[in-house]
């Protein structure tokens, strides 16, 4: 039986070997305050929500995600959008990216 069968996606909670688990996505700005908020169950990719995510904002310059968000698929959606994407790779990954994963965040001068 899938999860949405069981209403896992529906409730953002699903069963794992620890028990029940959930996972909160968010998406902030440069200060850290975030502008979107996703629950969903512990067992589903973060790559499968992120552009439901992404997409509830307008573009943005750049794009810093962990690397649970690396798949060739967001990179280009974001490339798309004019987002650079400065997500570190996985270590499995075969094709990097010519850019750089490291940003130097400063603080906002305002």
């Amino acid at each position: 039986m899938q999860a949405a069968e069981k209403g896992g996606l529906a409730h953002g909670i699903c069963r794992t070997k620890g028990g029940r688990n959930t996972k909160v996505h968010a998406v902030c700005d440069a200060r850290g305050r975030p502008h979107v908020l996703l629950l969903t169950p512990g067992n589903v990719h973060d790559c499968k929500v992120a552009k439901a995510c992404i997409a509830a904002l307008p573009p943005s310059a750049e794009l810093v995600a962990d690397k649970g968000y690396d798949s060739q698929a967001l990179r280009e959606w974001l490339d798309e959008r004019g987002t650079q994407a400065v997500i570190p790779p996985r270590r499995n990954r075969h094709r990097l990216s010519g850019r750089s994963h490291l940003v130097v965040m400063s603080p906002d001068p305002r």
